[in-house]
């Protein structure tokens, strides 16, 4: 599955990973030693993304897509909003 930073001129690969890693060939360097997954929680579908030492610049929009999935439905977007004081709110 990946992590993108869905940005309305183009598209940030935040999280790749493939085949039981990370793929950091096609991570932005901006996000680089920024990302994880939940490791141990994957067995149990948690597929969340976190994001540490997050600024301003990191608010906008995430999409999740997987493309193995099963389903009619392979992604999903969240919204990351940073308000006054750095505090953070996923929608």
């Amino acid at each position: 599955f990946e992590w993108t930073r869905q940005d309305p001129s183009h598209v940030t690969f935040v999280h790749v990973y493939r085949d039981h890693v990370e793929v950091m060939d096609m991570k932005t360097a901006s996000y680089r030693g920024r990302t994880a997954l939940f490791i141990e929680e994957l067995k149990h579908g948690n597929i969340s993304l976190r994001i540490t030492e997050v600024t301003e610049a990191d608010e906008g929009s995430y999409r999740c897509f997987i493309p193995t999935l099963r389903s009619p439905v392979k992604d999903s977007t969240v919204r990351l909003v940073i308000s006054d004081g750095l505090d953070i709110l996923i929608v």
